[in-house]
C-alpha cells in the first residue's frame, strides 16, 4: 500500500482542513533519486521520499505526524485504536461531527479513493474513569470505497478528490460500508476500514514515538552505526540475558552493565542516533513510513542531514519508503531540493495552516531556512513586539532583588 495524498477535516486545531501530498507536485527531474516513480497505470505519479514539517512551538507539527498516522493506519486496515501515541491526543480535538477523512492510495497495481467517517465513541469501563483515552473509543460510522477506472492516472487528479472520484467506478459490492452485510461489519468491527477486505500489502508505520509508560528498548548496532555518533564506541551489544556489553576505545576493558547503567554512559544523541538509524533500516528494508518528531533533537545538522540522506537516495531506498519529520530548526530544510514537500506549520489569526513551500513560494533559488525566517508568509517568525516584551521583561527582573516584589522594585526605581 502506498499512500498518496489525504485530507482529513474535523479537527480543532486545522479549522480549515487538513490536507497533505504525498506525491511530487512539481515536475520531477529524469534520475531523480529523491522520488519514486509508481508502476502501472499510475506511472506518470511519482511518491515522495521525504516529507519535513518545520514550524515554532504550538503550530501543530505533532498532531500532524498523529494525522498521518492515523490515515496511514485507517488505510492499512489496521485498526483504530485509541490508546496510542498517535490517536489518544486526538480525541479531545475531534468535534460533535467527528472527522471525515479522503484518501488516494495505491494498492497491488489499483488506485483508490476511500472516504471515511469517524467518530469518538465513550466506551463502557468498570472503574467509573470516564475522560482519561483508554474509554474512548474510535469507531468508523459511514465509509465507500471507489476504484480509478482508467488506464491511465494524471498527476491533474491528484491535485482534486472530486476530479479523481469523477474516474472511479464502484470497488466491487458493498461500495458503502452501510450496504455491508451483518457479518462482514462483524469481522471488520467499528475500528476497522473496508480496505482490511482488499488483502493490502500493508506498509509498516514506524515511528521513535511511545506510549506514555512505555519502555524503551535500549538501541544496539555494530560499530558501522555507533561511530558515527561516537567514534570511542568499539562495542555496543546486547546479550540475551538482556546485559549491555560496552567498551571504548580509550578503555579496553569490556563493561557489562544493566540497560540503564549504559545508558548514562552514553550521550543521549548516540543512544537516539542509534535508535533512528535501527528503525530507518526497518523501514528503508519494507517501504514502509518513518515519522520522526523534532528530527533534530540531541542531533547536529549533518547527522540528522544524514538520516534525511538515506531516504533521499535509491541507493539506500530502494522499495520507496518515507521518511515524515518535524523540525524547529529550519536550517535543516536546505537540504531538501524540492519545495513540494516541505510544509510549513503557521498558527494565523483565523488558527493553525499547513502550507506547502511550492504553494507559497514560486521561486526555487530561495533558501527554506531564510524563506521561514523571515517571517514574509506569516506565522513563521516569533512576533517582533512579543520578542520586545519579553527582553524588557527579563531585564527587569535581572535588576530586581530575589524575594522583592515588582511594587517594591518600581518603588525604588
Amino acid at each position: 500500500m502506498k499512500l498518496l495524498k489525504f485530507s482529513l477535516d474535523g479537527l480543532s486545531i486545522f479549522p480549515h482542513g487538513l490536507t497533505v501530498d504525498l506525491y511530487a507536485s512539481d515536475r520531477v527531474m529524469t534520475g531523480a533519486e529523491d522520488v519514486h516513480r509508481s508502476d502501472g497505470i499510475g506511472g506518470a505519479i511519482a511518491r515522495q521520499s521525504v516529507i519535513a514539517a518545520a514550524g515554532l512551538n504550538a503550530t501543530g507539527k505533532t498532531t500532524l505526524l498523529r494525522a498521518i498516522g492515523l490515515v496511514i493506519n485507517l488505510v492499512n486496515g489496521n485498526p483504530l485504536r485509541s490508546d496510542t501515541w498517535m490517536a489518544a491526543p486526538l480525541i479531545s480535538m475531534i468535534g460533535k461531527s467527528g472527522i471525515h477523512v479522503q484518501a488516494i492510495f495505491e494498492n497491488a497495481g489499483t488506485w483508490y479513493l476511500l472516504r471515511s467517517r469517524i467518530r469518538p465513541h465513550r466506551a463502557t469501563t468498570t472503574t467509573g474513569e470516564s475522560n482519561s483515552p483508554s474509554t474512548w473509543l474510535l469507531a468508523i460510522d459511514d465509509e465507500e470505497l471507489l476504484t480509478h477506472d482508467h488506464k491511465r492516472l494524471s498527476k491533474k487528479e491528484l491535485a482534486d478528490f472530486a476530479t479523481f472520484a469523477s474516474r472511479c467506478a464502484e470497488s466491487g459490492t458493498p461500495r458503502k460500508r452501510s450496504d455491508a452485510p451483518p457479518e462482514l461489519l462483524a469481522a471488520l468491527g467499528p475500528e476497522k476500514s473496508m480496505t482490511a477486505t482488499l488483502a493490502i500489502q500493508q506498509a509498516p508505520l514506524l515511528s521513535l514515538q511511545e506510549a506514555p509508560g512505555q519502555q524503551t528498548p535500549f538501541p544496539t548496532a555494530g560499530t558501522q552505526v555507533t561511530r558515527v555518533f561516537d567514534p570511542e564506541i568499539e562495542q555496543l551489544a546486547l546479550d540475551d540475558n538482556g546485559a549491555v556489553h560496552l567498551r571504548f576505545a580509550r578503555d579496553k576493558r569490556e563493561r557489562t552493565l544493566d540497560p540503564a547503567s549504559a545508558a548514562m554512559l552514553l550521550s543521549a544523541g548516540t543512544v537516539r542516533g542509534t535508535r533512528i538509524i535501527n528503525t530507518a533500516i526497518e523501514a528503508l528494508r519494507s517501504g514502509g513510513y518513518l515519522l520522526i518528531d523534532e528530527i533534530e533533537n540531541s542531533l547536529n545538522k549533518k547527522l540528522a542531514e544524514t538520516i534525511i540522506g538515506l531516504f533521499a537516495s535509491h541507493a539506500t531506498n530502494p522499495h520507496g519508503a518515507t521518511l515524515i519529520f518535524t523540525t524547529h530548526y529550519p536550517e535543516l530544510l536546505d537540504s531538501i531540493d524540492r519545495t513540494d514537500n516541505i510544509y510549513f506549520m503557521r498558527r494565523l489569526p483565523d488558527g493553525v495552516q499547513a502550507s506547502k513551500v511550492a504553494d507559497l513560494e514560486d521561486r526555487i533559488d530561495l533558501s527554506h531556512a531564510d524563506m521561514f525566517l523571515s517571517g514574509r508568509y506569516g506565522g513563521t517568525a516569533p512576533m517582533a513586539k512579543d520578542v520586545r516584551t519579553l527582553r524588557r521583561y527579563v531585564r527587569e527582573q535581572v535588576h530586581t532583588p530575589a524575594g522583592q516584589t515588582d511594587a517594591e522594585a518600581s518603588e525604588e526605581r
